[in-house]
């Protein structure tokens, strides 16, 4: 199970270094990635009412806002959170300390960089992130494979796959292939449905039973076997489409992309429909996770269901599953992340339930208003609301996060 802890030295405080900050990824991670996505959702609020003009040497404005709240903040959140929970899969010390800082430090550059994204910050912030990559994937390479830890070997390819997608992306921008870059950060969202797929999979029903106090969950066999290798192909069909020049123009290729999208979907449904979500909603921490799951299945659905309909756009189905699955589960996650493993009660404060339904709106009318022809509405509502619920986070689990364990 997905459980975290730190060790007793975490609790000194000599040296900036030794900082409780530092010691394991994810107190610094979850509070600089949170940062970082009310940093880009309000820029890109301010570009879309022609507040701020962002530079395009680099990367196309859609191309940067995408990049950014994918990989400089949900990958960052989850790099943050398995090179923090390698410690208890493996029994073996993760990283802690100047490492953290170091790789930080790192991930900072890389914003700066894509901020100024000129053709040389690009080609800077390339370089910068294989090196980060190497590293994250390194540590945790090392971790599962020197403890034999076979259950979460699937981690390094999945991840080293989610690094070639970003690099392609980078360097796609430079050599101005605009349209390729912008088709990788979709395939991005997807790839992270099957990241989803493995830790929302494991966690969720555990969470339930303990807190929503249920009968023990037992998963299905034929749908847990067909979960995982659905997402992977579906996510894997939607890359491979692009190099296709006749995918886009042929009515059977279309139906088969959408039918296999809603029957990956489907399957969501079925496998969450064990996991006694009505039972949940009394628990801010658990009506969240469900919920989100929730809209990573609807997202699917939708996105096959605009193979289907030309008048349902395949960013309808898409932001479903990055506001709605993406931004809701993992301010849901790192709030229960952040007590649980810091010795604190799994209790959230109400301004934090005020966060999660800020973040269910967000996601609501980043759907519905576009389609009823309010689209300027709609994007404006959703990233004033992601901003103020991560701000929300921010401010109170700060002291959480930067103090000793208890």
């Amino acid at each position: 199970m997905i459980q975290i802890s730190e060790p007793e030295s975490s609790k000194s405080t000599n040296g900036f270094k030794n900082h409780p900050f530092w010691q394991l990824p994810f107190r610094s991670f979850f509070i600089f990635a949170s940062l970082a996505s009310v940093f880009s959702i309000l820029a890109w609020f301010a570009s879309l009412n022609g507040y701020l003009t962002l530079n395009s040497q680099g990367l196309l404005p859609i191309t940067w806002h995408a990049h950014e709240m994918i990989f400089g903040f949900g990958i960052t959140i989850a790099a943050g959170f398995i090179l923090t929970a390698v410690q208890t899969w493996t029994g073996l010390p993760s990283i802690k300390g100047s490492p953290v800082i170091a790789l930080l430090s790192l991930w900072l550059l890389i914003r700066l960089s894509l901020w100024v994204n000129n053709e040389y910050s690009l080609i800077a912030a390339t370089v910068m992130q294989l090196i980060w990559w190497v590293i994250v994937i390194s540590i945790f390479a090392k971790l599962v494979i020197n403890s034999n830890n076979k259950r979460n070997y699937i981690f390094i390819p999945l991840f080293t796959v989610l690094a070639c997608v970003q690099l392609t992306i980078l360097l796609a921008s430079y050599f101005q292939q605009h349209n390729l870059a912008i088709h990788l950060t979709r395939s991005s969202v997807l790839l992270f449905t099957v990241v989803i797929t493995l830790i929302g999979g494991r966690v969720i029903p555990f969470f339930t039973v303990r807190g929503a106090k249920t009968e023990a969950i037992a998963p299905s066999e034929k749908v847990e076997s067909l979960i995982l290798p659905a997402s992977i192909i579906t996510a894997l069909l939607y890359i491979v489409s692009y190099f296709f020049s006749s995918w886009a123009g042929n009515e059977p290729l279309q139906y088969l992309t959408g039918a296999v999208f809603i029957t990956t979907g489907v399957i969501h449904f079925i496998r969450q429909a064990r996991w006694r979500g009505l039972e949940t909603f009394k628990v801010p921490l658990l009506w969240t996770l469900h919920l989100s799951y929730f809209a990573m299945g609807l997202g699917l659905v939708l996105v096959g269901f605009s193979y289907l309909l030309p008048e349902l756009p395949f960013t309808t189905g898409l932001h479903v599953i990055t506001v709605g699955t993406i931004g809701l589960m993992i301010l849901s996650m790192i709030s229960r992340v952040s007590l649980g493993h810091t010795g604190r009660a799994l209790e959230v404060k109400p301004i934090i339930t005020f966060a999660f339904i800020l973040m269910a709106v967000a996601a609501f009318v980043r759907v519905i208003l576009p389609l009823v022809g309010l689209p300027l509405y709609g994007w404006n509502i959703s990233a004033i609301a992601w901003a103020i619920a991560f701000t929300c986070f921010v401010i109170v689990y700060w002291p959480i996060l930067s103090t000793p364990r208890k």
